[in-house]
């Protein structure tokens, strides 16, 4: 397992993630999380759309991820997950450094917009985001349930030491939980913004 190569490589399947400066709250609200959504979609291309195009296209938050886009995508997402105060994502670099230039993107207009919104400067993000390269199948396999089940931090802490006893509840909450897409691979919903 390779930890921080000094570039993406095209092709190659990383694990993501970068969380906040302090512990705060990166995601306060559906708006916001949305809004990074927005982000993320529209800064996945060689011509990406302006940034404040993004912005203008989060006012209307019914607009789905579905659209049309204008140009050739940097990266395939194969999974994600916003949590409160950071993001997970699993996805393979289409060109080099696609990843690096995705986030990179996404990052800055969100961090703007958010500082923006919510009257505070700043840095927003702890540095550079973490990546780690899969390597195997079965790493690939773990690292699709980790993303996924990162929400059972938010209803069932001891999750991660083994102690969980009602599966249900946790099977049904992480059906319900909007910022990940767990439901995708469960077929409960077309997309992840709600």
């Amino acid at each position: 397992m390779s930890i921080r190569p000094e570039s993406i490589v095209a092709r190659e399947i990383y694990h993501i993630c970068n969380r906040s400066v302090e512990g705060i709250d990166i995601f306060k609200d559906a708006a916001d999380a949305r809004r990074f959504l927005l982000a993320l979609f529209y800064a996945n291309g060689k011509n990406p759309r302006t940034l404040s195009d993004v912005v203008r296209m989060s006012k209307a938050l019914s607009i789905e991820l579905e659209l049309e886009k204008s140009s050739e995508p940097l990266v395939q997402v194969y999974a994600i997950i916003l949590m409160p105060n950071h993001f997970h994502i699993c996805a393979r670099s289409l060109v080099d450094d696609g990843i690096s230039i995705w986030l990179q993107r996404a990052c800055n207009s969100h961090a703007r917009h958010f500082n923006l919104k919510h009257d505070r400067k700043g840095s927003l993000f702890m540095g550079r985001f973490q990546n780690i390269l899969v390597s195997n199948d079965q790493q690939l396999f773990h690292l699709l349930v980790y993303i996924h089940a990162n929400a059972l931090d938010l209803v069932m802490p001891r999750w991660r030491e083994g102690i969980m006893r009602r599966w249900k509840d946790a099977k049904s909450f992480l059906g319900k939980y909007p910022w990940s897409s767990y439901a995708l691979f469960e077929g409960g919903r077309d997309g992840i913004i709600p």
